[in-house]
């Protein structure tokens, strides 16, 4: 982590819009999602990594869970560290924990993401990874990990 050019003032500003970016997705990706929304939170070249390593564009993730989405979905989140390894890029790692009306838990895991900062401060993700950890046996995750082993 290489923050010596952030001054602490800079760093803090950085990490609260890093975190901003992180929440405001967590916050569209629900029942409904508005897929529109979201894809500004990306830069224009910016990937969606699936758990099995399949890196879409994020225009791609409506078409990805368009079927037997839950009535009812919130991601909950838990710890977020943010590191910059430069002034322009931070690694944000965030676990969070899925409730769908199909299971409580339905599935938990963590966000591997890297941002970017753009000019007008912003960060965009360049490329958001799913780790998931776990899930519950019948759930929204299951059903969708079913459909795209298919």
């Amino acid at each position: 982590m290489s923050t010596d050019s952030l001054s602490a003032h800079d760093r803090a500003a950085a990490k609260s819009a890093v975190l901003d970016t992180v929440h405001r997705y967590a916050h569209l990706a629900k029942e409904a999602a508005d897929f529109d929304a979201m894809v500004p939170l990306w830069t224009p070249d910016g990937t969606f990594t699936l758990p099995n390593g399949h890196a879409v564009p994020p225009t791609e993730i409506r078409t990805i869970v368009a079927t037997g989405e839950p009535d009812f979905i919130r991601h909950h989140i838990t710890t977020c560290v943010v590191d910059f390894p430069t002034p322009d890029v931070a690694r944000a790692d965030t676990y969070f924990i899925a409730y769908t009306d199909i299971a409580q838990p339905d599935h938990w895991g963590r966000w591997d993401d890297t941002l970017a900062r753009q000019d007008d401060g912003r960060w965009l993700f360049t490329n958001k990874s799913v780790v998931i950890d776990g899930w519950a046996e019948v759930s929204f995750w299951a059903d969708l990990m079913a459909k795209l082993a298919q």
